[in-house]
Formats: structure tokens, sequence, C-alpha cells
């Protein structure tokens, strides 16, 4: 069973547990979870994704974090989930909670380029995580990390996360029962488009500036000039109320 989790950290638990069943936005539990966690479990970085199923494999999006800079929550997305070390959780099947070290050797963990490339650099060392799932639905998953001199994580505070997931999974099975799929829960580039009216061209660049392209790839990948290319990123910087990348790379992730 491991350590037990003392009586206040089952009180704020019960606290947390009772806001999230009252909720009705997916977004909503998503943001006030990450605010949450910071005085729920000590740590350094956490994020909070959406999950689902699509031909067979399992996508993440819409990530949120109250502590980890948009711009290297999104290289993680971009760059480095596919590759992660964690993935071997991700199961429609049932939820897991662990710490990364209860399964990878750190000689091995360390040698890789996740943590090399990006861990490393952002003072991350340990790890936990938990997927969330119910009724045999992906939902998402919470990741949090702490740095080398902070400690790993105790199994009480798996425990404490492991439980906080079931209630998120449960209220998530309410709002979705199937699931979330492209329809149902449209990402943040969708959602744009589709409330600020950004169609066509302006669509493409948009996706295209999510993916981290520059303005050259972008100007050869859709056939059209430079100058062209950065009239259609005015034009969506325009309908997003933003004025460059940093203010954008914090929109996609907020």
């Amino acid at each position: 069973m491991g350590e037990p989790l003392s009586n206040e950290m089952w009180e704020r638990l019960n606290e947390l547990a009772l806001w999230i069943h009252a909720q009705d936005e997916v977004s909503t539990i998503q943001r006030g979870v990450a605010d949450a966690l910071a005085s729920l479990v000590p740590h350094r970085g956490s994020m909070f994704d959406l999950c689902r199923t699509a031909d067979g494999r399992i996508e993440c999006f819409d990530p949120v974090s109250a502590t980890i800079a948009p711009e290297a929550l999104a290289t993680y997305y971009r760059t480095y989930a596919a590759q992660d070390y964690t993935t071997w959780s991700f199961t429609s099947e049932h939820a897991v909670a662990y710490r990364d070290f209860d399964f990878i050797d750190p000689a091995v963990r360390d040698t890789t380029p996740i943590y090399k490339e990006w861990l490393e650099p952002l003072g991350f060392y340990y790890g936990m995580g938990c997927t969330i799932v119910e009724n045999g639905v992906i939902y998402g998953s919470i990741t949090l990390f702490r740095g080398r001199d902070d400690g790993d994580f105790s199994s009480a505070e798996v425990r404490l996360l492991a439980e906080l997931g079931r209630h998120i999974g449960v209220r998530f099975s309410q709002l979705s029962p199937g699931g979330f799929d492209a329809e149902e829960s449209p990402d943040a580039l969708e959602r744009w488009a589709r409330d600020l009216g950004i169609t066509g061209r302006e669509g493409e660049v948009l996706r295209l500036m999510a993916a981290g392209a520059t303005n050259r790839d972008m100007a050869r990948q859709l056939f059209i000039s430079e100058s062209t290319l950065k009239k259609h990123v005015n034009a969506v910087y325009r309908k997003l109320g933003v004025k460059n990348r940093v203010q954008f790379a914090r929109m996609l992730l907020e």
C-alpha cells in the first residue's frame, strides 16, 4: 500500500474533489487543478493535458500549466512528447499513477534526449504522473516535476495524485461519456478558427505557426511569397488579439 495520506492531504484532496464535481467546463477543471497542484504537492513544474483516441492511437492536446513557460510547454508537445519514456502508461484500459524512477533506471534516463535537451535545462530531475481513465476511456494525464535537490516524490504523493485523477475521470466521463474527440473537444486552433472566423489560407498559416514553422518555411509549404505570407500572419495576429510570436505561444497554451 505504501505511505498513507495524512489527514491534511485528505482534507485538501476532498476540498478540490468537491470543487471538481461542481464544474461544468473541462477547461475550467484543467486550469483549477493546475493552480491547486501548487499547494497540494510541492513541485517545480506540472502540466495537465487532455487525451483522445484516434485511429487506434492516443493523442494529447490542449495542455495547461501554471508553472511551465508556454514556449517550453509547446516545445515538449511538439518535439519530445512522442519520445517520452512514460508513454507506456497511456492506455485506455485503466488509470496508472507512477514515479519515473519506479520503472526506468536514472542512469538510462539521464542519457535520453528528452532529459538532456528539455528536462535538465528546465531544472527538472524527478517526475511523477497519472493518466485519467474512466470506464475504459482515456481523458487526459497530469505530470509533475521536481529538481534534483528537492528529492523524489513520496508514495503518498503518488497515491494522492491517483485519487485526484479518479475524481477528474469521473467528472470528465459525466461531461463527455464517450471521451473527447475532434468534434466534441476541438483544440485551441479549431476553437479560434471557428470563433474568430479564421478560414482558408489564414487557417493554414495558423496551423503552421502553431507547429513552430518559420515564415520562410510557411511560405515554401504554401507556395506563396514571404511578403504575402506576412500579410496572412498579421491578419491572424489581429484576429487573435496578439502582436508577436511570444504572445501567440502563450495564447496557444492557455
